[in-house]
């Protein structure tokens, strides 16, 4: 390959062949898939996500939406505060630091 060329990755939604520098990082969408619908962040988690079609607007992440069906709505985690600890009491990222580290410390 020379220099003009460049090796083109495909879209994840449409299957179409950018660079890659022009797919988003996450899920590697193109810039037609990004626009068509907006990213939003999961109202448990706060992570941010891209909807996946404009009739479907829900404002929850496929883990947690998973999560929901599995155990029911989640209550606030004992550490971090956020509406996501689905079982025991904490939600996923700080069950996972409390198995690594321990207790977190009192602020």
């Amino acid at each position: 390959m020379s220099g003009k060329e460049s090796k083109l990755y495909a879209c994840s939604k449409c299957f179409t062949r950018h660079p890659f520098e022009e797919l988003s990082q996450g899920q590697q969408l193109c810039k037609k898939c990004r626009g068509d619908f907006p990213v939003v962040k999961c109202t448990y988690c706060r992570a941010e996500f891209q909807q996946e079609s404009k009739s479907k607007t829900s404002s929850i992440c496929k883990r947690c939406e998973q999560n929901v069906a599995q155990f029911g709505k989640p209550t606030s985690c004992q550490f971090c505060q956020l509406p996501a600890a689905f079982v025991g009491g904490k939600c996923q990222r700080c069950a996972s630091y409390y198995k690594r580290y321990g207790r977190p410390p009192k602020l």
